[in-house]
């Protein structure tokens, strides 16, 4: 019979958590801090940032901070811990600017800011008098989707690009944003960012204008090393169509619901990640593998099951058709499927021939992330796959 072990105490119980050494409370710590820091990012893009808003991440560090002078001195010195700055009132927090600036440890700063804030360009005047702004080398700015159209808005965010200089700044995440690049001075704005950025990572913000492609002059970003979307659909593709890209090495599409892309080459591209959104997304592929000779892995999600083997069918058509060449990919090493099922047919269909499949001929392999193997008679082909392949068909034949 197991003895019941409630209100029994060991007789070798586990040292306090005040009796841990510092290293490992500071493990603790940094792990407490990852959490929280991920929960503030999901927050603050729908609500103005304030002390309570923001308290995911500020409540975390001064609970700590009050528990003993002992915890105090090891939160001020991991300096992670003060590099991610909520742009609140400070006049309501236990800290001000200055404090954030000097326990980061002249570290890069993050500067988090949503513009339905009122009171932005107080918020916005009080950095101009900090010694932070030359250190801020990421921008996260969010606006709440019913405010995206707003003339308010844009305002706010015009105070935060006329406000904010920051010649460091290399990372730029954007929420639920407007950018109307048929305004002057936002696409000279993004003019300068594209001289500087790293990094931009876009969430559900629209590019305008939407079908005037034509009106927009062609952009060069000749730092940028990573280029991520939530998804990849009409209000973005100026953004790929209009701009260049000497150095970009990864290109995340998201949910892709369009297949318009610039054929400009991309020749340091080496990682292409997308999820299908249409029946013909698995096109997009083969555009960037023409366009990027470096690019090395394609990562292909589908929720349509079927797209994932039209993908296999149009690299299987160099060997099966006579007039119909290889695919251009000289650097291609991995593709990875994931999600849904697959035949497992096609699969076999394709790895008979893998290297010839690709020129120059070389070996590259299929990886299966999350796929479901499954036979011909578990998973026979849809009613509109012959006109699928009649259609890929004409076009290797107008390509010749």
């Amino acid at each position: 019979m197991p003895i019941p072990m409630h209100g029994m105490r060991s007789s070798t119980s586990l040292a306090s958590i005040n009796e841990l050494p510092n290293e490992l409370l500071c493990l603790i710590f940094e792990l407490a801090h990852e959490t929280a820091l991920l929960d503030f990012r999901r927050f603050f893009r729908h609500d103005k940032l304030t002390w309570t808003t923001a308290g995911t991440l500020l409540s975390l560090i001064w609970t700590l901070s009050s528990v003993s002078r002992r915890w105090r001195n090891l939160v001020h010195s991991m300096p992670s811990w003060w590099t991610v700055i909520p742009l609140i009132d400070w006049l309501h927090s236990p800290w001000t600017l200055e404090d954030f600036a000097k326990l980061s440890a002249n570290r890069p700063l993050t500067l988090v800011t949503n513009v339905v804030d009122d009171k932005l360009r107080v918020r916005l005047n009080s950095l101009q008098t900090s010694e932070v702004l030359p250190r801020i080398h990421t921008v996260w700015i969010a606006a709440p989707s019913s405010a995206r159209y707003d003339e308010e808005e844009l305002s706010r965010v015009r105070d935060l690009v006329e406000s904010l200089a920051l010649p460091g700044l290399q990372h730029v995440v954007l929420h639920w944003l407007l950018i109307c690049l048929d305004i002057e001075w936002v696409r000279n704005w993004v003019a300068v960012l594209a001289r500087q950025l790293v990094s931009i990572q876009l969430y559900n913000t629209d590019l305008w204008p939407l079908h005037h492609h034509q009106s927009l002059p062609t952009m060069s970003f000749p730092r940028l090393d990573k280029l991520t979307f939530s998804r990849y659909y009409e209000c973005v593709t100026s953004l790929l169509v209009h701009g260049v890209f000497p150095s970009l090495t990864e290109l995340h599409l998201g949910l892709t619901l369009t297949t318009e892309v610039s054929s400009r080459t991309m020749p340091a591209l080496r990682l292409l990640t997308m999820s299908a959104g249409r029946e013909d997304s698995y096109r997009l592929p083969f555009v960037f593998l023409d366009a990027a000779p470096r690019l090395e892995r394609v990562e292909f999600a589908s929720r349509d099951d079927f797209c994932k083997e039209l993908l296999l069918y149009r690299f299987h058509l160099g060997h099966q058709v006579p007039f119909v060449q290889a695919i251009n990919a000289p650097s291609l090493k991995c593709l990875a499927l994931r999600g849904g099922t697959l035949r497992l047919s096609a699969l076999q269909k394709i790895n008979e021939h893998r290297s010839a499949l690709v020129a120059p001929p070389h070996d590259w392999d299929i990886k299966l992330e999350y796929v479901r193997l499954e036979s011909d008679d578990e998973k026979p082909l849809p009613v509109w796959w012959a006109e699928q392949e009649e259609c890929m068909l004409e076009e290797a034949r107008l390509a010749r």
